[in-house]
């Protein structure tokens, strides 16, 4: 009786093997053409569409601080007392506008590879944080006693060579390059190649950033950040507008999600062991 038990339950095991290997090597070459070039299979619909206003925004307002600190570096165009609450103004909406695209990444990646994207978006969140609190102050507090011509009385809280507002500045910047490089693995795929790069460029510039407080001539190296925080944005938004996205007849765009990672895998019923009774 136990022999006939064992056997039977051998039987089941053996003929579960057989069945779940050929749905697995098909599952996996169907996800050769499908799971590796696309952004997601399930995103939400008005995901696409955020995204890439996200990313038109994010880059308006990175070229908007740009064009202002080349300006107020390379010509008298802008008055000195103008410079700061020109730039913070878009540098505080840039930190809000680039938190919506990172959520919008974190619900495009595919799940086996969408730790990375939480990971970016960890790591964002504090960037945006921290700069969301040294912009303000900037904005509501220094600005103001700037232009009645007290800017002497904001001490610490004013931007200055190795100061407490601008170390807080440099590490937010910081954490958002390690936010993007981070976030460029949740990108699997050659067709995705462009955006991984693009993220790991402006990932790089981190460590400069932090290089700059110590060594300020280093600023003009981390002046990258310039061209490659467009260039990720921009490739961001290509990437959900080719891969996750199409115009319609009327120009809307319509979301279209990837196809499924491969066949469901369906394990055919094993019969019940037998059992002898005693």
């Amino acid at each position: 009786d136990g022999a006939d038990f064992g056997h039977g339950r051998m039987g089941a095991a053996r003929r579960t093997q057989d069945v779940l290997p050929r749905h697995r090597d098909e599952a996996e070459l169907s996800m050769g053409t499908t799971e590796r070039d696309c952004i997601s299979t399930s995103m939400s619909a008005c995901t696409p569409r955020m995204a890439i206003w996200a990313a038109l925004l994010s880059v308006l307002f990175a070229a908007s601080f740009s064009l202002v600190a080349l300006a107020a570096n390379f010509t008298t165009l802008i008055p000195a007392i103008w410079v700061n609450p020109l730039s913070f103004a878009p540098s505080l909406l840039l930190a809000w506008s680039y938190l919506v695209l990172m959520a919008c990444v974190l619900d495009a990646a595919p799940p086996e590879h969408r730790v990375w994207a939480l990971l970016g978006l960890c790591f964002l969140v504090l960037y945006a944080t921290i700069n969301s609190i040294v912009y303000v102050v900037q904005l509501v507090v220094v600005t103001p006693l700037v232009f009645q011509g007290y800017g002497e009385s904001a001490g610490m809280l004013a931007f200055g060579p190795r100061s407490f507002m601008l170390s807080l500045n440099a590490l937010a910047y910081a954490l958002m390059s390690a936010s993007a490089f981070l976030a460029a693995f949740a990108f699997p795929g050659r067709a995705q190649r462009f955006v991984r790069r693009a993220m790991w460029a402006h990932g790089a510039i981190g460590p400069i950033v932090i290089a700059a407080v110590f060594w300020p001539r280093m600023t003009y190296v981390g002046a990258l950040w310039i061209a490659t925080f467009p260039t990720m944005a921009m490739a961001l938004a290509g990437a959900f507008r080719r891969v996750a996205a199409a115009a319609s007849d009327d120009g809307r765009i319509r979301p279209q999600p990837c196809e499924p990672h491969g066949p469901e895998l369906r394990r055919q019923p094993v019969p019940p062991m037998p059992v002898q009774a005693t």
